[in-house]
């Protein structure tokens, strides 16, 4: 009790023991399980199920289970239609709002040597390839004319799981071109920008 006193008092929030449930190991006894549920003042839960799509409970089937996920995953991206994937073309990229007559530079925000268009943003930047190498993901593919061949071509040569770290790498490419743009934030590279990926990876799918 407490542990969740302390939870209380430092996050503000308070624990509604009516509303919650405790699930124990096979191997705990019945009076020790009966004891705890009194003092803590919380009913037992054989399990609790799934929480967010995930087994709230992982035991030695992680690997399986996480596997199945990933899969799930990886098959909703290969259905995405090609005229969705067209529309990644119009993201707000410098080149793209030269095109509808703004007054922006037009140099990449990352490495400022060429033209901030989207397959140079998500595939030919050394700031993306750097980020790329870092999380064990080939380099740079060659000859591309638009996101959706670029897409196409990743998703036939990268295994399911490295394609899904490579699709949620370019959202995190996106996120950190924004805050150069908007915040005029100094751009993360080597270790720290793999780092910052890494923890926003698990922070938004773990």
């Amino acid at each position: 009790m407490g542990i969740l006193k302390k939870y209380e008092l430092l996050s503000g929030q308070l624990v509604n023991t009516q509303k919650s449930a405790v699930t124990f190991s096979p191997n705990v006894d019945r009076g020790t399980i009966e004891d705890i549920s009194r003092i803590l003042g919380m009913q037992e839960a054989p399990s609790h199920g799934n929480f967010l799509g995930l087994p709230s409970t992982i035991g030695s089937t992680k690997k399986e289970i996480l596997s199945s996920i990933i899969g799930r995953v990886h098959n909703r991206i290969a259905d995405w239609k090609p005229k969705l994937l067209s529309k990644a073309d119009t993201l707000p990229t410098t080149a793209n709002l030269v095109k509808r007559n703004m007054q922006v530079e037009q140099k990449g925000k990352f490495c400022g040597k060429a033209d901030e268009t989207t397959p140079h943003l998500f595939n030919d930047c050394s700031f993306t390839q750097e980020a790329f190498r870092g999380l064990t993901i080939d380099g740079s593919v060659s000859s591309v004319g638009s996101f959706q061949d670029l897409f196409e071509i990743r998703k036939k040569k990268l295994p399911p799981d490295i394609f899904l770290v490579w699709i949620l790498s370019l959202w995190d490419c996106w996120y950190q071109r924004n805050k150069i743009l908007h915040d005029h934030e100094t751009p993360l590279k080597g270790q720290p920008l793999v780092l910052a990926i890494a923890t926003r990876f698990k922070t938004h799918w773990s």
